[in-house]
């Protein structure tokens, strides 16, 4: 496996760091894996982001090889804790947030004005396990008579790096190749522009087939350029088996040491990948793959017999044979395929006729059927027209019969009509003849010198109690007005709401309405006795 990563220090990140400028030791969180390395294939990879673009060469200072910079040395308790110190210590101010030195600095100042002398300290535990005094360390450039002038101030030192930043954005595309598909890449990623720490877009590799997702081994090429203007170059090639990756985490959020540059991660479906090859021992120990731990070997036993190791050999030289027999038949059948080229030409174009003609036949059949169905929907639609052109005649014969019968109709409605009008005349003066007749019948006559007194029949009709008449005759008398009202209620049809039931001088006149008790029939007796 060939790469191009360079190495890198552990920083500690600007939120673990004490107010008096020292850093305290960090303790990575182990996340396991839940792929196993040779478990890895190219269906898990997911996403690829790079980090700490550069085209330079690392400039860290390097140590001599001897005995005290193996990790395997014994170190004292005051050995380890002078060590871990400096490796905590930072050498330039620039390297964490201005913002947060403007913090530090007011907080400091604050401090300084309230009177507070006291050092603040913290304990670190060293790896023998005894707690060791952290030297305190004092930031002097910013109290220095010179600072303002020759030193640069928190917004020059921002200035720069950005400045310092800008000139190193690149744009960036990555391919992914395999010697099994030629030289062809099989993915071709975005373009990330103007950045050092590009992350790519995600993708899913599903697509390319089984040949390239059952692999565990790819070729990673980076291609990047400075100006829009320029060309793509070639900056890194990676050569590299999936199972040699080493797991940081989850994701890159949870990452808490600074990458060595130019550091490609490798996003797979249970968290992020990346090659450490010069890294710190720390780093390795915490983020390394786990060892395997040593077993004791058992004592030998007999796993199979020389006979089944004979039968195994003889079926992998077989298939092996297999094997040379498939591809000697497929070079047999492109030469035969080659040589009759022209035949086969004839063969297939023969085929795609006779397809193309057993298509017509069967649409030239589906097409009659449709015929059939359709002749046999015509048919029906005439029977059905000329069903409702009968009716339609019939109706025709129907409306003539009944415009005749319309015209003798009003014919003898205007007939009717008259012989009603004649009729009501007629009506009109046979009423007058009928009263004329019943006021001969039933003679009434006005007394003189009594202005409401009357006489029917020459029967007195008294309108007061008279004194000195004889009653018979008075009932006698309202007999005649009581037929005399029944026949003119039934010779001019007028309704009475008292009916009258004429019987001489004992006619009678019922009471349909009043609510009372009792007998509802008044004689004419009783109306003279009443009316006496």
């Amino acid at each position: 496996m060939s790469t191009s990563v360079a190495g890198a220090r552990l920083q500690v990140p600007d939120g673990l760091r004490s107010s008096s400028g020292t850093a305290t030791p960090v303790r990575a969180t182990r996340d396991r894996p839940l792929l196993s390395p040779n478990g890895r294939h190219l269906r898990h990879l997911k996403g690829i982001a790079i980090r700490n673009i550069t085209s330079k060469p690392s400039k860290g200072r390097r140590r001599s090889n001897d005995d005290e910079n193996l990790p395997t040395t014994w170190r004292s308790p005051g050995k380890l804790a002078v060590t871990l110190e400096e490796r905590t210590l930072t050498h330039s101010r620039s390297a964490v947030d201005l913002s947060t030195l403007a913090a530090e600095s007011s907080a400091t100042g604050a401090a300084a004005a309230s009177g507070s002398t006291q050092p603040s300290v913290e304990d670190a535990v060293s790896e023998g396990g005894r707690p060791t005094l952290v030297r305190k360390r004092r930031n002097t450039r910013a109290n220095s008579i010179l600072a303002g002038t020759i030193f640069e101030n928190a917004a020059t030192r921002q200035k720069n790096l950005v400045d310092a930043t800008l000139g190193r954005l690149v744009d960036t595309f990555f391919t992914l190749h395999h010697d099994s598909v030629g030289e062809d890449p099989f993915y071709i990623s975005e373009i990330v522009p103007a950045s050092i720490n590009p992350t790519f877009q995600s993708f899913e590799l599903e697509e390319c087939g089984p040949a390239i997702t059952r692999l565990d081994s790819l070729t990673l090429r980076v291609w990047s350029r400075k100006d829009e203007n320029a060309d793509f170059g070639l900056f890194m090639e990676l050569n590299l088996g999936l199972s040699y990756l080493q797991f940081i985490g989850r994701n890159l959020e949870n990452y808490n040491f600074t990458f060595p540059e130019n550091c490609v991660v490798f996003g797979l479906t249970d968290g992020c990948y990346t090659i450490f090859s010069e890294l710190d021992p720390k780093l390795l120990r915490n983020y390394g793959v786990a060892r395997i731990p040593k077993r004791i070997m058992a004592d030998a036993t007999e796993t199979c017999s020389f006979d089944a190791i004979m039968k195994l050999k003889n079926l992998e030289n077989c298939i092996y044979d297999a094997k040379e027999t498939q591809a000697r038949l497929e070079v047999q059948m492109d030469s035969l395929a080659t040589s009759k080229a022209e035949y086969l030409l004839h063969v297939r174009a023969l085929d795609e006729e006779n397809l193309e003609l057993k298509d017509a036949r069967k649409i030239i059949t589906r097409e009659r059927k449709r015929l059939e169905a359709l002749k046999k929907h015509r048919d029906a639609l005439k029977q059905s027209i000329s069903g409702r052109k009968a009716a339609i005649d019939a109706g025709a014969e129907n409306r003539a019969v009944a415009k005749k019968h319309l015209v003798n109709a009003k014919q003898q409605l205007y007939q009717s009509t008259v012989e009603a009008h004649h009729t009501a005349t007629a009506i009109v003066n046979q009423r007058k003849v009928i009263l004329e007749i019943l006021s001969k019948i039933y003679l009434i006559e006005h007394i003189p010198e009594q202005p409401l007194d009357f006489t029917i029949c020459n029967l007195y009709l008294p309108n007061e109690a008279p004194e000195g008449h004889d009653e018979d005759l008075i009932a006698a008398a309202l007999g005649y007005v009581a037929h005399l009202v029944y026949m003119l209620s039934f010779y001019l049809s007028v309704y009475l709401r008292y009916p009258v039931i004429p019987k001489g001088s004992s006619s009678m006149v019922h009471d349909p309405i009043s609510v009372i008790q009792g007998s509802r029939l008044y004689v004419s007796t009783l109306l003279a006795q009443s009316v006496i």
